[in-house]
């Protein structure tokens, strides 16, 4: 959205000011607060549950304003957003539609002898949708998908029909329009408007069973490559401006535009991927084949900038280091001798202490940090019948900075700092200090997780199940009955050692999981591989734990933002209680909470009290309904290796560690990777370590985005995209959802940044310019009609008004940038950096 609306700005001097989005399969509230945030005045959408549509319908509510559901934004109705829902699909009235398409025939040209029944039959259509909204405009969309090929047909024949419309005593006017000019004069009527606090998921047709729960795990190859190359070039982003602050000059503004542009070609693949028949898995498989391709570009593209950055960064005696993205392509130096640097990059604004896994070629490896010093490190077997070691070490790496770590061969595994190689165990059960997981002599699975911190045994069980599927869809999950567990000979195999206690399971030859403990790590990471699964299949993988959740209770996040509640309804298929799940879910009860947290979206659902299912894979070979719109089935037999991670812990615990475990792992650190003859060698030659910041950011506020606006200037300080997302939720944490407030201009010293000026947020308009309408509201008036009632949370909303107000315009200079974050508050800045170098 930010690289589209600046696009239409620098090119067309113009700020979109109203949303269409009317093809996506559901609706999220953050959607509606996000386009709230960029300045829209209103926004149109469709396709939502046929119930709901018939019940508003009924009561002439097909208008309403959108509010978010959580408290903070309840109160704060700055976020509040005037909302039209097309009461059929957004096509063309029946009768109006002048040349043949993808998805119909044409009607027949319109003659004198035909003018006036196909005028009189639109014209029906026009009073019938009036009568369920409340004023006396009507909006009426003109095309629809694939239309406009032959547009002289269309408009040709349409306005012979709204001249002859217009002609009759049929009681209306027709005539073209614009947005804005439909919402002007609806603003204009001053109606009042019901208040809608909740989401549009999921999505339900007008059919039986029909239920578009599917998509949120379709193709899950194809949304993990999405949400890995997103990752890429947001680390990319932030290398990008840490380099024009750091060793900004002339000489090097070819290699910048280099790098900016390969970042750019990331970007718009990331862009291209959020279609709704992209990310979602519901494009044909040569349309897929071509979004992979398009992917693997941008990955390409965005390691490329990656190298030419480090080089740049690294860049400490005049010398440029030969790096590579790929560790592939430099492994074999391990057993040849050589040492390898690996230089680990961290785009979070907080310092990192986690562990790095490689695939490495042999069992003698050392591995030393960026002094030199040996740490300790460990081998697992890649897989029970593969070649390989996964090497496990454990990093420290700066808040937006970098840290190198050397890997050397060893003479041997027992050589002084060589990596230990993990020992089989017969003992069924891993351990570190926060958790002890046991599991069944008899049957292998999973039986009971220990919390240390409390002495406290929790029943636990982890297990495949797959639901078969008739008639299902890359849209569509429908359910042949209950899901059956999956039984197969199950072998594990148990390594231990001092970094990592692992258990792997082979459940059959398509599929396996990896359960693993870290030691000092808060969390229990699963990874799974699925193979090709069995046809017309849905494969989940559920959590049976002892939490005495109730009412089939449940909470998955609302485009990462905001944890919505979720209730699984035992009336009707499980279907209808699927949700997505981008980034993470959580249940719990009085006193524990388990969050999963995710690296790629998941279908998720809550079958039973203290049980929690996620969807892994989907392979539908018959085709399903809807008949329209995709002409082929989802027979996707794409391997699929999909790595999340799970907290157990007391209830007051769960914020902190599902935001902090979050952070991590969707923004992963980024490697390049160099071969020297020594780690002396590299260290005399290049830099080791960055740390740019003074310190790092607060636990509760991200650095969401940190990029450039455009293209590098030899003349000009680049402008830089500066965002701060404060994480909790109003009430979440006692400590964390407190107000934030961080010095940027301290903090952020070494960038340079210049006077900020405050922004929307796809930074083409000034916070200070917003001016957004009144919509009169029947629960309670927007702050734009009357000032909220002063309540807890309506004083709340009224600081981080004022805030905002003020902040947008009191930065006189560089030295007074400090910005205060309320719960959940997104703040925009657009700020010059590295000025102080030109």
């Amino acid at each position: 959205m930010t690289d589209g609306h600046l696009y239409l700005l620098d090119n067309l001097n113009t700020r979109p000011q109203l949303g269409w989005q009317i093809d996506p399969f559901g609706g999220s509230t953050t959607m509606a607060a996000f386009f709230a945030e960029m300045g829209f005045q209103a926004y149109v959408n469709d396709r939502i549950d046929y119930r709901v549509e018939l019940s508003r319908a009924e009561h002439h509510d097909m208008e309403f304003v959108w509010r978010q559901p959580s408290p903070f934004f309840q109160a704060n109705n700055e976020l509040d957003l005037m909302t039209h829902t097309l009461d059929v699909l957004y096509m063309s009235p029946a009768g109006a539609i002048f040349e043949d398409t993808d998805v119909g025939k044409a009607d027949k040209p319109l003659t004198p002898e035909n003018i006036e029944a196909r005028s009189l039959e639109v014209a029906t259509q026009i009073k019938e949708r009036a009568k369920l909204y409340t004023t006396n405009h009507v909006l009426i969309p003109f095309g629809g998908d694939f239309f406009f090929h032959n547009a002289s047909a269309e408009f040709d024949n349409m306005d012979l029909m709204i001249e002859y419309i217009n002609s009759k005593p049929w009681g209306m006017k027709l005539h073209y329009a614009t947005l804005s000019e439909y919402f002007e004069a609806l603003h204009a009527a001053n109606k009042t408007y019901s208040v809608f606090k909740q989401d549009y998921l999921p999505y339900v047709w007008p059919a039986p069973d029909c239920v578009w729960t599917g998509f949120y795990t379709s193709r899950p190859a194809l949304k993990g490559f999405t949400r890995r190359t997103e990752e890429l070039i947001r680390s990319a982003d932030t290398l990008y401006v840490n380099a024009l602050a750091r060793s900004w000059s002339a000489d090097l503004l070819p290699m910048f535009a280099e790098a900016y542009d390969n970042i750019v070609t990331g970007r718009k693949a990331v862009a291209i991927m959020q279609h709704h028949d992209a990310v979602t898995g519901t494009a044909a498989e040569h349309t897929v084949a071509a979004y992979n391709v398009m992917l693997q570009n941008a990955t390409t593209a965005g390691q490329q900038a990656l190298v030419l950055l480090s080089q740049t960064l690294l860049n400490s005696t005049g010398q440029v280091p030969a790096l590579t993205a790929n560790f592939s392509e430099i492994a074999d130096a391990l057993p040849a001798g050589k040492t390898i640097a690996v230089v680990l990059h961290n785009s979070l604004a907080q310092s990192r202490d986690e562990y790095v896994r490689l695939l490495v070629p042999t069992q003698t490896v050392a591995v030393a940090d960026a002094n030199g010093t040996s740490i300790v490190s460990q081998l697992i077997p890649a897989a029970p019948d593969a070649d390989g070691w996964f090497l496990y070490f454990r990093v420290s790496v700066p808040a937006l900075g970098f840290s190198t770590y050397f890997l050397s061969s060893a003479s041997s595994s027992d050589q002084l700092g060589a990596a230990v190689v993990s020992k089989s165990s017969p003992d069924v059960s891993i351990e570190n200090e926060f958790y002890a997981i046991s599991f069944s002599d008899k049957t292998n699975l999973m039986e009971a997780i220990l919390l240390k911190n409390s002495s406290e045994s929790l029943p636990f069980t982890q297990q495949y199940y797959e639901y078969m599927s008739d008639l299902g869809s890359a849209y569509i999950f429908r359910a042949r009955g209950a899901a059956s567990p999956i039984v197969g000979n199950l072998k594990s195999v148990v390594s231990v050692g001092p970094l990592v206690q692992e258990i792997q399971q082979v459940i059959s030859p398509e599929l396996r999981l990896r359960v693993r403990l870290f030691a000092g790590g808060e969390y229990i990471e699963f990874e799974n591989y699925v193979g090709v699964l069995k046809e017309d299949t849905n494969l989940i993988t559920r959590f049976s734990t002892g939490l005495a959740s109730s009412g089939g209770q449940f909470f998955t996040d609302n485009n990462g933002l905001v944890m919505m509640e979720r209730v699984y309804d035992r009336a009707v298929p499980v279907e209808n209680s699927y949700y997505p799940a981008a980034t993470n879910a959580y249940l719990g009860d009085a006193s524990h909470v388990m969050n999963i947290i995710t690296n790629q979206p998941h279908g998720v659902t809550s079958p039973f009290n203290g049980a929690m299912e996620l969807m892994l894979h989907r392979r539908l070979p018959t085709r399903g309904f809807p008949p329209l719109g995709l002409p082929e089935s989802l027979n996707d037999t794409t391997p699929v290796s999909d790595t999340f991670r799970m907290t157990l812990s007391a209830l007051a615990d769960g914020p902190r560690l599902r935001h902090a475990q979050s952070l991590t792992v969707n923004n992963p650190l980024q490697p390049v990777f160099g071969v020297s003859a020594s780690a002396s060698d590299w260290a005399k030659s290049f830099a080791t370590t960055f740390s740019p910041l003074a310190s790092e950011l607060p636990a509760n506020v991200h650095l969401l985005s940190l990029k450039a606006r455009s293209a590098p200037d030899a003349d000009e300080p680049s402008k830089v995209i500066f965002r701060l997302q404060h994480l909790y939720e109003m009430d979440e944490d006692a400590v964390f959802s407190q107000a934030a407030t961080v010095n940027v201009s301290s903090v952020f010293a070494a960038y340079g940044f210049g006077v900020p000026q405050e922004t929307v947020l796809t930074m083409n308009l000034p916070a200070a310019n917003v001016s957004r309408w009144h919509w009169n509201t029947q629960q309670g008036a927007s702050r734009f009609a009357a000032p909220p009632s002063q309540d807890a949370t309506s004083i709340e909303a009224s600081a981080r008004e004022k805030a905002r107000l003020a902040a947008s315009q009191r930065f006189a200079d560089t030295s007074d940038f400090s910005v205060t974050l309320h719960a959940l508050q997104i703040r925009s800045f657009l700020v010059d950096v590295g000025a102080s170098l030109r």
